[in-house]
Protein backbone atom coordinates (compact mmCIF):
# COMPACT_ATOMS: atom_id res chain seq x y z
CA UNK A 1 0.00 0.00 0.00
CA UNK A 2 1.44 3.35 -0.58
CA UNK A 3 0.94 6.23 1.97
CA UNK A 4 -1.67 7.85 -0.63
CA UNK A 5 -3.80 4.89 -0.13
CA UNK A 6 -7.17 6.13 1.01
CA UNK A 7 -7.86 2.92 3.09
CA UNK A 8 -4.79 3.41 5.06
CA UNK A 9 -5.27 7.04 5.00
CA UNK A 10 -8.91 6.65 6.71
CA UNK A 11 -7.10 3.68 9.21
CA UNK A 12 -4.97 6.77 10.36
CA UNK A 13 -7.23 9.19 11.01
CA UNK A 14 -9.15 6.84 12.72
CA UNK A 15 -6.61 6.06 15.10
CA UNK A 16 -5.60 10.18 15.26
CA UNK A 17 -9.23 10.81 16.57
CA UNK A 18 -9.36 7.52 19.07
CA UNK A 19 -6.20 8.99 20.54
CA UNK A 20 -7.37 12.57 20.91
CA UNK A 21 -10.80 11.19 21.91
CA UNK A 22 -8.85 9.53 24.88
CA UNK A 23 -6.86 12.16 25.45
CA UNK A 24 -9.84 13.68 25.59
CA UNK A 25 -11.68 11.38 28.62
CA UNK A 26 -8.54 11.79 30.62
CA UNK A 27 -7.78 14.91 30.87
CA UNK A 28 -11.46 16.44 31.30
CA UNK A 29 -12.47 14.62 34.37
CA UNK A 30 -8.49 15.15 35.45
CA UNK A 31 -9.11 19.09 35.36
CA UNK A 32 -12.32 18.88 37.29
CA UNK A 33 -10.46 16.62 39.53
CA UNK A 34 -7.95 19.05 40.25
CA UNK A 35 -10.10 22.39 40.12
CA UNK A 36 -12.02 20.85 42.97
CA UNK A 37 -8.66 20.37 45.08
CA UNK A 38 -7.99 23.51 44.46
CA UNK A 39 -10.72 25.08 45.38
CA UNK A 40 -11.34 22.73 48.68
CA UNK A 41 -8.17 23.83 49.74
CA UNK A 42 -7.66 28.18 48.70
CA UNK A 43 -11.02 28.89 48.70
CA UNK A 44 -12.18 31.80 51.74
CA UNK A 45 -15.36 30.14 53.08
CA UNK A 46 -15.36 32.54 55.80
CA UNK A 47 -14.63 30.09 58.83
CA UNK A 48 -10.72 30.51 58.49
CA UNK A 49 -8.86 32.42 61.07
CA UNK A 50 -5.73 34.39 60.56
CA UNK A 51 -2.59 33.42 62.12
CA UNK A 52 -1.33 35.76 64.71
CA UNK A 53 2.73 36.59 63.96
CA UNK A 54 4.37 37.01 66.74
CA UNK A 55 5.46 40.77 68.00
CA UNK A 56 8.77 41.59 68.26
CA UNK A 57 8.27 42.70 71.17
CA UNK A 58 7.89 40.63 74.12
CA UNK A 59 5.93 40.52 77.22
CA UNK A 60 7.74 41.17 80.85
CA UNK A 61 7.54 38.65 83.09
CA UNK A 62 6.55 40.13 86.40
CA UNK A 63 8.58 39.72 89.48
CA UNK A 64 5.80 37.06 90.59
CA UNK A 65 6.27 34.72 88.18
CA UNK A 66 9.65 35.03 88.34
CA UNK A 67 10.10 34.00 91.92
CA UNK A 68 7.52 31.08 91.21
CA UNK A 69 9.61 29.97 88.39
CA UNK A 70 12.30 30.14 91.47
CA UNK A 71 10.57 28.24 94.15
CA UNK A 72 9.34 25.78 91.67
CA UNK A 73 12.23 24.89 89.89
CA UNK A 74 14.28 25.40 93.19
CA UNK A 75 16.73 27.71 91.26
CA UNK A 76 17.96 31.30 91.81
CA UNK A 77 17.93 33.42 88.77
CA UNK A 78 20.79 35.12 87.36
CA UNK A 79 20.22 39.15 88.13
CA UNK A 80 20.96 39.53 83.91
CA UNK A 81 17.99 36.94 83.47
CA UNK A 82 15.48 38.47 85.41
CA UNK A 83 16.48 42.12 84.45
CA UNK A 84 15.88 41.39 80.92
CA UNK A 85 12.63 38.90 80.94
CA UNK A 86 11.31 40.92 83.34
CA UNK A 87 11.08 43.76 81.08
CA UNK A 88 9.18 45.13 78.15
CA UNK A 89 11.97 44.51 75.28
CA UNK A 90 12.30 44.00 71.80
CA UNK A 91 13.91 40.21 71.71
CA UNK A 92 17.27 40.06 71.35
CA UNK A 93 16.35 36.92 68.55
CA UNK A 94 13.00 36.05 68.62
CA UNK A 95 9.48 35.29 70.81
CA UNK A 96 10.88 31.19 70.62
CA UNK A 97 14.71 32.03 71.75
CA UNK A 98 13.59 33.20 74.75
CA UNK A 99 10.46 32.90 76.21
CA UNK A 100 8.41 35.12 78.30
CA UNK A 101 5.86 32.55 79.69
CA UNK A 102 6.31 31.48 83.21
CA UNK A 103 4.37 28.27 83.01
CA UNK A 104 6.42 27.31 79.64
CA UNK A 105 9.65 27.63 80.74
CA UNK A 106 8.27 25.50 83.81
CA UNK A 107 6.85 23.07 82.15
CA UNK A 108 9.93 22.92 79.52
CA UNK A 109 12.47 22.69 82.23
CA UNK A 110 10.42 19.99 84.29
CA UNK A 111 10.25 17.80 80.81
CA UNK A 112 13.79 17.96 80.34
CA UNK A 113 14.80 17.64 84.12
CA UNK A 114 12.47 14.21 84.04
CA UNK A 115 14.50 12.89 80.89
CA UNK A 116 12.37 13.89 77.90
CA UNK A 117 12.49 10.79 75.76
CA UNK A 118 15.33 8.63 77.38
CA UNK A 119 17.55 11.72 77.24
CA UNK A 120 20.11 11.92 80.13
CA UNK A 121 17.90 14.26 82.68
CA UNK A 122 19.09 18.03 83.03
CA UNK A 123 20.72 19.11 86.36
CA UNK A 124 18.33 20.84 89.10
CA UNK A 125 20.67 23.72 87.88
CA UNK A 126 19.77 24.03 84.38
CA UNK A 127 16.84 26.01 83.37
CA UNK A 128 15.18 26.14 80.06
CA UNK A 129 15.17 29.29 78.39
CA UNK A 130 13.86 28.65 74.68
CA UNK A 131 15.04 27.41 71.13
CA UNK A 132 14.85 28.27 67.44
CA UNK A 133 12.05 25.59 66.89
CA UNK A 134 14.60 22.95 65.66
CA UNK A 135 14.04 20.74 69.35
CA UNK A 136 18.16 22.07 70.14
CA UNK A 137 17.14 23.87 73.41
CA UNK A 138 18.66 26.92 75.21
CA UNK A 139 19.84 26.01 78.71
CA UNK A 140 20.89 28.22 81.41
CA UNK A 141 22.99 27.05 84.17
CA UNK A 142 21.47 29.42 87.07
CA UNK A 143 24.53 27.92 89.25
CA UNK A 144 26.81 29.86 86.67
CA UNK A 145 25.01 31.74 84.80
CA UNK A 146 26.06 30.22 81.47
CA UNK A 147 24.43 29.17 78.38
CA UNK A 148 24.17 26.12 76.05
CA UNK A 149 22.52 25.51 72.88
CA UNK A 150 21.62 21.64 73.54
CA UNK A 151 22.08 19.50 70.90
CA UNK A 152 18.35 17.98 70.79
CA UNK A 153 18.28 18.89 74.36
CA UNK A 154 21.27 15.97 75.16
CA UNK A 155 23.53 16.83 78.02
CA UNK A 156 25.53 14.26 77.24
CA UNK A 157 26.77 15.13 74.14
CA UNK A 158 28.75 18.98 73.61
CA UNK A 159 26.56 22.14 73.06
CA UNK A 160 26.22 23.18 69.96
CA UNK A 161 26.61 26.81 71.30
CA UNK A 162 27.88 27.85 74.55
CA UNK A 163 28.07 31.07 75.84
CA UNK A 164 29.61 32.24 79.00
CA UNK A 165 26.79 34.73 80.79
CA UNK A 166 22.95 35.10 79.70
CA UNK A 167 24.12 38.78 78.14
CA UNK A 168 26.83 37.21 76.40
CA UNK A 169 23.85 34.93 74.71
CA UNK A 170 21.87 38.15 74.09
CA UNK A 171 24.86 39.61 72.01
CA UNK A 172 25.83 36.13 70.14
CA UNK A 173 29.27 36.22 71.25
CA UNK A 174 30.58 33.17 73.06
Amino acid sequence: MSASDPKRTSQSRGMRLSATLAATIVLIPMLFVCFGVWWAFFRDDGTSQSVPIPSSEAEPISSDELNRIEAELQVSLPAEYRTYVGSKRQTARDCYSILDSADSIIEATRTYRAGLEDLPRWPKSYLYVGDEADACPYALDTATGSVSRLDKGDISRPPLERYQSFLDFLSGSS
